[in-house]
């Protein structure tokens, strides 16, 4: 048998014979060469269920957007007119602060 060297992750050499690597994966693929199943590792349940902070959190933060949103909401909509002029005259506040 010639043996299969090479090196992991941490820097170590590891040296394995080819009957040794044909065993491990016989021992975890199934006869279609696909990973076996059962091998999969499942979470243990504790019994204990915490909350998730980051529910918390998004429930939170979509409070505040809609507090935002509420400042706009009884704010009149401006006509074509009145959004032309207004538009203008921050081009022009823009601009100045451009050239200084």
């Amino acid at each position: 048998m010639v043996p299969k060297t090479w090196q992991d992750a941490y820097g170590d050499w590891i040296t394995k014979t080819a009957e040794e690597i044909s065993a491990c994966l016989n021992a975890m693929l199934d006869e279609k060469a696909k990973v076996d199943s059962s091998l999969r590792s499942h979470k243990k349940n504790t019994g204990s269920k915490k909350k998730n902070k980051w529910k918390k959190n998004k429930n939170k933060k979509k409070n505040q957007n809609q507090k935002k949103n509420q400042k706009w909401k009884n704010q009149e909509k401006l006509g074509a007119e009145e959004w032309k002029a207004k538009q203008e005259r921050r081009k022009q506040r823009l601009a100045q602060l451009n050239r200084k």
